[in-house]
């Protein structure tokens, strides 16, 4: 009896904490909870509002302690922030201003930011080797794939213009391309533990026009909208990319059933924005101040979720 004994008390030592990331009946941790503590290297006593269980269970490994607490994990603290906006919107500038005005701060040796863009990472998704090539075979057909990849010329030609097959195509690759976007947050992580910046705050920039759609929005502490007029983004289409003006406009159109861009409105109203940057191009910097502003303002992010005493690090 002694050595069963023993052997159950292993077996509820090992893998409890394991199953524990895993089991169904978990009690719910609020995405905007502010039951949990950590250290902040910006202030000597902040809250932690916890991210979803199934999270940290993809992003850190096992952090659960045995009563299902969110323990202290060994990595920096984090606030990723999500930004959507349509065509022409020019988010991809001002996801990159925002990049580089806090990396060329005084402060940057307390604040690191990085850009990830999610439509760098799915070519991933296309690349010999993927898991999703084979789902897109046998979606799809063998046609599509050539030599170990897809041909997204051939892939192309069947989902463009039909909103169903393309509704497939996207059921299949946007969950790898969120493994895709944890996987990069993992290695921001690891790489400022390696290099000893354990005290640097790290501000993640996910590029992501669709994050809204594929139901990404558990991932970010803030969700921000880019827009602009269709007439400045039409503009923009036809002299940056070489657009004629009726494939410009045909673009926008065909964009307006994404959600946070023909709905702006109502999913700022419902929350799932966070906040909405106008960005006409007046100049630069009126953007950045647009964009500061995001930053500094507790409304602009999920319920405390903005980062402490950012303020008096943009000033630094």
């Amino acid at each position: 009896m002694r050595l069963i004994f023993q052997l159950l008390s292993i077996w509820a030592a090992i893998l409890l904490p394991i199953t524990n990331c895993f089991a169904p009946t978990l009690p719910a941790i609020s995405r905007h909870s502010t039951s949990s503590t950590y250290y902040s290297p910006l202030r000597s006593s902040s809250k932690r509002p916890t991210r979803p269980i199934k999270f940290y269970c993809k992003l850190f490994g096992e952090t659960m302690s045995k009563s299902n607490e969110l323990l202290p994990e060994p990595f920096p603290p984090i606030s990723i922030v999500g930004v959507c906006g349509s065509i022409g919107s020019g988010k991809s500038f001002a996801c990159s201003l925002l990049t580089s005005k806090l990396n060329e701060k005084p402060s940057s040796s307390e604040i690191t930011a990085h850009h990830i863009d999610t439509d760098s990472l799915a070519h991933g998704v296309y690349a010999p080797g993927s898991a999703a090539i084979s789902e897109i075979g046998e979606e799809f057909g063998q046609d599509v794939i050539a030599n170990g990849t897809v041909d997204r010329k051939a892939l192309g030609a069947i989902v463009f213009g039909d909103g169903t097959k393309m509704a497939k195509l996207e059921k299949i690759v946007w969950p790898h391309v969120k493994d895709l976007i944890l996987q990069r947050i993992q290695d921001i992580q690891e790489s400022t533990q390696r290099e000893g910046q354990n005290k640097c705050y790290n501000v993640v920039v996910v590029e992501a026009a669709v994050l809204l759609d594929a139901n990404w929005s558990d991932m970010f502490d803030a969700v921000w909208l880019v827009r602009a007029s269709s007439d400045t983004s039409c503009e923009r289409l036809v002299e940056k990319r070489g657009m004629a003006k009726e494939d410009a406009l045909n673009r926008l159109n065909a964009q307006l059933s994404r959600r946070g861009i023909g709905n702006w409105k109502e999913e700022l109203e419902g929350g799932a924005v966070t906040a909405v940057i106008e960005n006409e191009g007046r100049t630069t910097s009126d953007l950045w101040d647009n964009m500061k502003q995001c930053l500094e303002d507790p409304k602009c992010w999920k319920n405390d979720r903005c980062p402490p005493q950012i303020g008096e690090l943009l000033e630094g």
